[in-house]
């Protein structure tokens, strides 16, 4: 919707919309408008935090996924990279690729890179103005790009602090490495804007390979709304005309961006297809309607009030849908500007796109075609639906009259008391007492109540703004401005407060960073970086502070070895591995030598954990039968032999057999014993530890981890596979006594060298699986980019 009119012009169709003087932020440059709002969002973002930063003592902490994955995850890669440790961890759970693992995370993010300027142990500090960072350079890029469709330039701002601090942001605050997707979103729709409109030629490549690298998950959700967007404003003739030459370019430069990200793209793709979770789909009656029907109302909500947080719903308390970022709320002005938008111009390219946006969001299979058709339900793609309403808002305070404007409050405010009033005044007495204590629907009868207040009076608010303040009045951008500052900060500001009230960790900020920041220092026990380390009651992740290896692990993107290994031996392994203590002798199997209690039991009742000493908190037990990384065995077992024994007994029999395929037993078998085939039974835990003793007996004598690589000697009586604790994984390659060797998956995902008898030096080495490869499609990307853009551009050859 390129408008060649005048802005006089415009507005002189309605004589209430006469243009205001140039003043203020209108009569700036363009550069240093774009300097204001990017300035403004910082300071707005500052606002928002800075109490609780204070009240943390310069840091900040939130609860759930942000303390235990974003700050450790910042860490761990801060420290890893730093020490030239870049592609295999071993930190994380078993062990992981790193860079196909982190870069789901933070690996693509610019910001990321910026925080690599400060130590490891800074990241809780550094966060926060990360965060400012990152919502700022959203509403920069928002503000280029709405500013091209609202001439007005207050109106402009006003529209990308919408997009900025929608309840989409708000509510991801909790999931850091979202935002840097919603950060540079807006560059897509600026490249395809230049390119087409301007015939600015690269603009497109680097945005695209921007949002290719900072999320894969997000550029593929980002991929099926640009092939709707760039169609409905192809079919709406809503872009000048098209030549073939410009749906080429269009094509052309976004490949090249694809091409220029492939080595975080094909690096990410080859980790990603071993989890079995990303490839469920949704299937039947499943693809029509969702299967609880909280979630049609949850989604209508998201729209009209204000975010909610990640699993504490208040009005619709549907479990599965606690993590799905169902928040789009637009500061102050909710749907008003969209509905008027929508009621006025019903054959423009805007008012086709959000209601189609809309309607996708309440059908499943439409739903899911954001994450390539996933039954897990999501609405992560909202930021996108957010900057279309925010243009919406901004084209319609510009441009629509002042009467569409009043329909429109009024029925925002019928629509978002009709969501509200009811949910919180119907009574139910089957709901718990601990978590409904006022017998109602909402979990929190006076969050509801507060919610409520904020969602109406800011339709309220924006009535007065338009029917009484006026948009023709000089002080109405100034009112707006302060109007919408002050929603923001207090819903930001809400948000964050009552993550910290109903979560109460960290309980204390200064306890937290002594035990959690700077517990590593306290703690000194030997060998601690080359055996595992197990915490029970305590946080996931929490050996990722200390940085050292450890068994609880809370990370989504691990191998699918990783997987199979836990799955077999009845541990649930989703987005964590949480071994509960009944798993006595996995931690065995696995090399859990120490194990640190948050409760603080004198007596852990878990056989062979004597108690050393009390660190940090912590109540320390030393496994008197844990086993090296690297041991043989004496005898094997067949898949059919492990399958027919009990999940709970797996991990006693893999201390006394290796569990091998028919192709291994037929070129290693010779050298071991297969156990008799005696179907189901029971294997005492005295018969486990005499197995711990027979594989301490045939254990690995020296063990040192490199960089990406570790090295071990044994001494063997016969030749024999030599069995490792670490997850299989194609990118290692692993040689004896210099000579290379194949590495087998035994175990159902655990690794294992055929050794010589006598004494072996073994060693390990990993290059991550797609990186060569994606170094080189990344190369030649950019030099073609180069190419495009400095040749046969500038040459106007194309």
């Amino acid at each position: 919707m390129h408008r060649k009119t005048s802005l006089k012009s415009l507005f002189s169709r309605n004589n209430t919309l006469q243009p205001l003087r140039k003043r203020g932020f209108n009569s700036l440059s363009t550069k240093k408008q774009c300097l204001c709002v990017f300035l403004i969002a910082l300071v707005l973002t500052s606002f928002i935090y800075v109490i609780f930063m204070i009240q943390d003592g310069g840091a900040f902490f939130f609860y759930g996924d942000y303390n235990v994955q974003q700050i450790p995850f910042y860490m761990e890669a801060n420290r890893a990279i730093k020490a030239g440790e870049f592609m295999w961890d071993f930190n994380t759970d078993l062990g992981i690729n790193f860079l196909g693992s982190y870069t789901f995370y933070l690996l693509g993010s610019p910001f990321f890179w910026i925080s690599l300027l400060f130590p490891f142990k800074m990241m809780a500090y550094v966060l926060p103005y990360l965060m400012g960072l990152k919502i700022a350079t959203a509403a920069l890029f928002a503000f280029i790009f709405i500013k091209r469709y609202v001439k007005k330039s207050d109106f402009a701002m006003f529209s990308a602090l919408l997009y900025a601090f929608s309840g989409f942001t708000i509510y991801n605050i909790f999931f850091n490495h979202f935002t840097e997707s919603i950060a540079f979103f807006p560059l897509l729709l600026i490249g395809i804007d230049k390119l087409i409109y301007d015939d600015k030629k690269g603009f497109f490549i680097i945005a695209v390979f921007l949002n290719a690298a900072a999320n894969y998950y997000f550029f593929i959700a980002e991929c099926v709304f640009l092939l709707i967007y760039f169609f409905v404003r192809v079919v709406t003739n809503s872009y000048p005309t098209l030549t073939v030459k410009k749906y080429t370019l269009v094509f052309v430069e976004g490949f090249l961006g694809i091409g220029i990200a492939a080595v975080f793209l094909i690096i990410s793709f080859l980790a990603v297809i071993q989890i079995d979770r990303a490839s469920t789909k949704l299937s039947g009656l499943d693809m029509l309607l969702y299967n609880d029907i909280q979630i049609y109302p949850n989604i209508l909500e998201a729209f009209f009030m204000p975010t909610e947080i990640p699993a504490f719903p208040n009005l619709f308390s549907k479990i599965g849908a606690r993590w799905s970022s169902v928040a789009a709320w637009l500061p102050l002005f909710s749907m008003t500007g969209v509905i008027a938008y929508v009621m006025r111009k019903r054959k423009d390219w805007l008012s086709y796109l959000i209601p189609i946006f809309f309607i996708m969001a309440f059908i499943p299979i439409l739903n899911s075609s954001f994450q390539l058709f996933s039954n897990s339900f999501y609405t992560r793609w909202f930021f996108m639906l957010i900057l279309l309403m925010a243009l919406a808002t901004g084209i319609a305070l510009e441009t629509i009259s002042d009467k569409t404007w009043t329909k429109s409050i009024i029925i925002t405010a019928i629509i978002t008391f009709l969501i509200a009033v009811p949910v919180g005044l119907i009574k139910d007495s089957s709901k718990s007492a601990e978590h409904f204590p006022d017998n109602t629907l909402v979990r929190d009868f006076k969050v509801y109540i507060l919610y409520a207040i904020i969602a109406l009076g800011a339709v309220l608010a924006v009535f007065l703004l338009i029917k009484v303040v006026k948009r023709s009045s000089k002080h109405f951008s100034l009112l707006t401005f302060g109007a919408i500052s002050i929603v923001i900060v207090v819903v930001g500001m809400n948000s964050l407060a009552l993550g910290r009230v109903y979560k109460t960790e960290p309980r204390d900020a200064k306890e937290f960073i002594s035990k959690n920041i700077n517990g590593r220092e306290k703690i000194t026990l030997p060998d601690i970086d080359n055996v595992r380390t197990d915490v029970v009651n305590g946080m996931d992740n929490q050996t990722l502070y200390w940085q050292i290896p450890g068994l609880q692990a809370f990370h989504s993107i691990v191998p699918g070895s990783v997987t199979d290994f836990y799955m077999s031996l009845g541990v649930q392994r989703d987005v964590g591995s949480r071994p509960d203590k009944s798993h006595l002798w996995l931690r065995s199997l696995v090399g859990v030598k120490y194990l640190f209690d948050d409760d603080n039991v004198d007596n852990l009742n878990m056989r062979g954990f004597e108690k050393i000493d009390e660190v940090n908190g912590f109540t320390v037990y030393e496994n008197q039968n844990y086993l090296p990384f690297g041991f043989a065995y004496d005898n094997y077992v067949d898949k059919d032999y492990f399958e027919a024994m009990p999940k709970n007994e797996r991990e006693k029999l893999l201390l006394n057999a290796v569990l091998l395929s028919q192709e291994q037993i037929d070129k290693y078998g010779k050298n071991l014993t297969e156990l008799p085939d005696i179907g189901e039974y029971y294997i005492s835990d005295d018969e486990a530890e005499s197995y711990t003793k027979d594989r301490k007996s045939m254990a690995i004598t020296s063990f040192t981890k490199g960089k990406n690589s570790f090295k071990a000697n044994i001494t063997l009586t016969k030749d024999n596979l030599v069995c490792f604790s670490f997850p299989y994984e194609k990118g290692w390659s692993a040689t004896v006594d210099g000579k290379q060797v194949p590495i087998e998956k035994v175990n159902n995902g655990l690794m294992a060298v055929p050794c010589k008898e006598g004494i072996s030096n073994i060693e390990f080495n990993y290059v991550t699986p797609g990186l060569k490869s994606g170094l080189i499609i990344s190369g030649i990307s950019i030099l073609l980019a180069l190419i495009y853009v400095f040749v046969l551009a500038k040459r106007k050859i194309i």
